[in-house]
């Protein structure tokens, strides 16, 4: 903040002259005897009775329903429709053919392998000296 006033303003000085009291003292030692007065201890028995509010946890009973289970033989027979689903595994063989167009057929060649029993191999190399 600033105090001091903006310099358009005119300033005026004010003088007052202010009496004060001065006391003047004289210090000086005076030589006197005085009683001290002695602490006396008085025991006086006091009762007080407060009254403050304290909380008190209570305990609320609440009225409950009773449900009693009575037995009552009595059967109702009414048809329930039920979604059921049931899986069973069959193994069918299904034949599919299927055709697909070729455009080149390679043909290559195939050696064709008999397999002849040993004694037969043996008699036709040997002849009759064998065996």
């Amino acid at each position: 903040m600033d105090l001091m006033p903006p310099p358009s303003s005119k300033r005026m000085l004010v003088e007052k002259t202010v009496e004060v009291p001065v006391e003047t003292t004289v210090e000086r030692t005076v030589k006197r005897r005085m009683e001290v007065p002695v602490e006396k201890i008085i025991e006086v028995p006091v009762e007080r009775i407060v009254s403050v509010e304290v909380p008190v946890d209570r305990i609320v009973e609440v009225p409950v329903d009773r449900i009693v289970e009575v037995p009552v033989e009595r059967i109702v027979s009414v048809e329930v429709p039920v979604d059921r689903i049931v899986e069973v595994t069959m193994e069918r063989i299904v034949e599919h053919s299927v055709e697909v167009p070729v455009d080149r057929i390679i043909e290559i060649p195939v050696e064709r392998i008999i397999q002849l029993p040993v004694e037969r191999i043996l008699r036709a190399s040997c002849g009759s000296s064998c065996g």
